[in-house]
């Protein structure tokens, strides 16, 4: 692997964020030690100078991302370095930012901010070659399958964070539960694309695993079954069955699958359904861009079988993105929708807008 120059700290950092580590309920967690930090600014509105690469959506999926509350004293440095990070996120390895104030007023204490970003985004790099390295049992074609990663794709860090989780859970499904996936990559500013290797270990095979066993459901069964809504989480429903209606559903509409994972038992999963009643706008965003599937898992339904072809969750509620083929778009850790008084519904609708 020394033949590549290899920048690390990608490395681990994606391995970190594959691995969904969230401040997100357990089952014995109730949420009672939670603090509430006053806000120091809120960042209202972000106009871009440059990024003329970048169409509409993809501005406002990053202004999203950037607007809100912050409990920071030094914001402003904050707030520059994770524009960049965006930037780089979307395949603009050498972007460059800067964030200023453009307007500033009080409001109870708290200085509300106007922002603007002088962003040169230089070339967008694409993935060159992908390169299977380590232990793996798996055949590269089978592994490319798995993770979605082809040459030509938009070099983009949150696509190749999404399928380290994808890989990760496909090992940990044949019983190699340490499984380590570590994506690398030399990049080539001349040509603008990227030599990604993804090195894989497996690991140990955990001596007691048992594999699900898995009914294999036939279109005729799927397309004979009655599309119902799922409206929460409930472990009587087959979520294996729900994801398969639901795909044809959504290509009847033209729309992309929605599923949440999570179960009644679990506190911020109740919160973040709460987000929804709550504000019958952001429902309606919702169930105009998706059809909707809630994933129960609990010791009554461990729902192993659905849950197979996602990227495991260590902590919920985790929310997934798919197409109409089943096809795994995004993996969400909606921790960074929460705020010390729940789910915030602007970051959830701009999340939903993204898609």
């Amino acid at each position: 692997m020394c033949r590549f120059q290899v920048s690390v700290q990608l490395g681990l950092s994606l391995v970190l964020i594959a691995t969904f580590s969230v401040s997100q309920q357990s089952p014995s967690h109730d949420g009672s030690d939670v603090v509430s930090v006053k806000a120091i600014a809120v960042i209202e509105t972000i106009k871009f100078e440059g990024a003329t690469s970048l169409g509409k959506e993809e501005k406002e999926a990053i202004a999203g991302s950037l607007s809100g509350e912050t409990t920071h004293s030094d914001w402003l440095q904050r707030f520059q370095a994770k524009a960049l990070r965006q930037f780089q996120n979307a395949g603009f390895l050498d972007a460059s930012v800067t964030a200023k104030v453009e307007s500033s007023r009080e409001v109870d204490g708290v200085e509300h901010v106007a922002m603007s970003l002088a962003v040169m985004e230089g070339a967008r790099y694409r993935i060159e070659s992908v390169d299977w390295t380590g232990s793996s049992l798996v055949l590269p074609a089978e592994l490319e399958r798995l993770s979605g990663l082809h040459m030509g794709d938009t070099f983009d860090r949150t696509a190749i964070a999404t399928a380290v989780a994808v890989l990760r859970g496909a090992f940990a499904e044949r019983g190699f539960r340490e499984a380590v996936v570590v994506p690398q990559f030399r990049k080539s500013p001349k040509t603008a694309r990227v030599a990604l290797t993804v090195d894989i270990i497996e690991g140990p095979k955990d001596a007691k695993f048992e594999p699900a066993i898995c009914k294999q459901l036939s279109a005729q069964q799927v397309r004979q079954t009655p599309y119902i809504p799922s409206a929460n989480y409930d472990s009587k429903r087959d979520g294996q069955l729900d994801i398969a209606r639901a795909e044809i559903e959504a290509e009847r509409l033209r729309k992309n699958v929605l599923v949440f994972v999570g179960g009644q038992w679990c506190a911020p999963c109740v919160a973040l359904e709460r987000a929804f009643t709550g504000s019958p706008a952001l429902t309606k965003i919702r169930d105009r861009k998706f059809v909707v599937v809630h994933i129960n898992v609990g010791e009554e339904n461990t729902n192993a079988c659905a849950l197979r072809n996602l990227p495991n969750a260590t902590a919920y509620p985790m929310v997934y993105v798919l197409n109409e083929k089943g096809t795994i778009l995004a993996s969400h850790n909606p921790v960074d929708w929460q705020t010390f008084e729940g789910f915030d519904p602007q970051h959830i609708k701009d999340f939903l807008n993204r898609w």
